[in-house]
């Protein structure tokens, strides 16, 4: 339990030096030129998908799987709907639901022998912050963490409820009022992602 907390203690930190670090970055880097353009006042509505998820990867990490097991996962990609209020030129904060879902194969640590099957749905539920450091019309690049709640959900009846974040170091979103979106270094919902969203 100790441990566990400990993790918990370390990626809150995490995140918010994430944080930190991109805002210090971004209010230093603010363009100057008129090629600039300020979405202060706006909202925007995302839908995401994200792979891998490394929350299911990270279950052996926070102490959760049982280590007499030899564990194999299959993964599904992770689902994301957020919405963002652009504060100011640079800054958005809004929030997020967030959906995971993986199967765990058991086999015995020593036999080899498979033992059981294990489905786990995770639903998390975070409050985001979004720097941008670049700011066009048609372009816009971002680094944003985020810090909630996560309830994981097994099917042999054990539900968790915990502490989750989420940071995305490099962020792109193209177009106007609709614009395509891709994430890269996305910590934990998805490597990847990419989707679809909307501005008004």
């Amino acid at each position: 339990m100790k441990t566990t907390r400990r993790h918990t203690f370390i990626t809150a930190l995490a995140a918010v030096a994430a944080l930190l670090t991109a805002t210090a970055t971004a209010l230093g880097a603010q363009e100057s030129d008129s090629r600039a353009y300020n979405w202060k006042g706006t909202h925007e509505l995302s839908l995401k998908v994200g792979f891998p998820p490394y929350y299911m990867t990270a279950f052996d990490f926070y102490g959760f799987l049982d280590s007499e097991y030899k564990h194999t996962r299959l993964d599904i990609p992770s689902f994301a709907l957020e919405y963002g209020w652009n504060v100011e030129k640079w800054l958005s904060v809004g929030c997020g639901l967030y959906y995971g879902w993986a199967r765990y194969r058991n086999t015995d640590s020593a036999t080899g022998e498979f033992v059981f099957d294990e489905d786990r749905s995770t639903v998390s539920l975070l409050l985001n912050a979004r720097v941008y450091w670049l700011n066009r019309r048609m372009v816009r690049m971002y680094t944003s963490a985020g810090v909630g709640a996560a309830l994981d959900c097994w099917s042999e009846g054990k539900t968790y409820t915990q502490f989750d974040f989420d940071i995305r170091l490099i962020g792109l979103t193209v177009g106007e009022r609709l614009f395509g979106n891709f994430e890269l270094g996305v910590w934990p919902h998805g490597l990847v992602t990419a989707g679809i969203g909307y501005r008004f």
